[in-house]
């Protein structure tokens, strides 16, 4: 499959993800849209028409028609009905209303408009860290001294006892665990992001105590303890 349609698959499972569930009859991708972007809403009553209105003076800036788009959607169990806004490319903050009078969330079209989530989803693989002295201004209240200095014992299941050193790496969970097949496909993804988007990362601004030094700070920090989990008979000791 193009990288292009990668791309878009992506933007669509995002878009989708961020739809609010929370009673309000309009939704819409409340983190927002680049200036450029396809742009759509659902609601899920049908409605003649919507507006879309800039949120800082009530103006209405952009009309269109909404049109059916699923009965019984699968995904929501509702009623959708859909409308696109995509020839609205001004940056600002808006809402969705529609001629029944429902409003949606307020969001927001600029070409920044996703630069902050980027930062701070690939930063939060920092505060993951184990076996690090988490310190000082680049981590704020997620402040700790080294952790679980002394990973870890075999399992019986492995065939082997004892200890083996396996410090390091990112904690799974809030149960610290640390696992192998996750953490695989964890930074397989980041290498393919690095690589259809370089130029994201080249940027190397995530204000962790690595930036400016140009490497891939977060798949390196995985590797090395993926690599002490390799086992003598061959095999990769699933996790610590």
């Amino acid at each position: 499959m193009p990288a292009a349609d990668r791309v878009k698959q992506l933007v669509i499972i995002f878009y989708i993800g961020l739809i609010s569930l929370s009673g309000a009859e309009i939704f819409v991708n409340q983190l927002g849209f680049r200036n450029s972007d396809p742009k759509g809403m659902f609601v899920d009553q049908q409605a003649d028409s919507f507006g879309i209105y800039n949120a800082v003076n009530q103006s209405l800036v952009f009309e269109n028609h909404l049109e059916l788009f699923s009965i019984n959607d699968p995904g929501t169990g509702m009623d959708l009905y859909r409308g696109d806004f995509s020839e609205l490319t001004t940056p600002g903050y808006y809402y969705c209303k529609t001629s029944n009078g429902d409003s949606s969330f307020q969001f927001i079209i600029s070409d920044t408009v996703y630069n902050s989530l980027y930062q701070k989803s690939i930063k939060g693989f920092y505060f993951q860290r184990c076996g690090f002295d988490l310190i000082g201004p680049t981590v704020g209240n997620y402040s700790h001294s080294r952790c679980h200095i002394y990973d870890g014992n075999f399992h019986s299941s492995t065939g082997s006892t004892g200890f083996s050193l396996a410090r390091g790496g990112w904690h799974d969970a809030g149960d610290y665990g640390k696992y192998v097949v996750n953490a695989g496909i964890t930074v397989g993804t980041l290498l393919m992001a690095y690589e259809y988007f370089t130029a994201s990362f080249s940027q190397d601004d995530l204000n962790i105590a690595e930036s400016g030094n140009g490497t891939l700070n977060n798949p390196y920090i995985l590797k090395g303890w993926s690599i002490t989990t390799y086992g003598i008979s061959g095999i990769f000791i699933q996790n610590t």
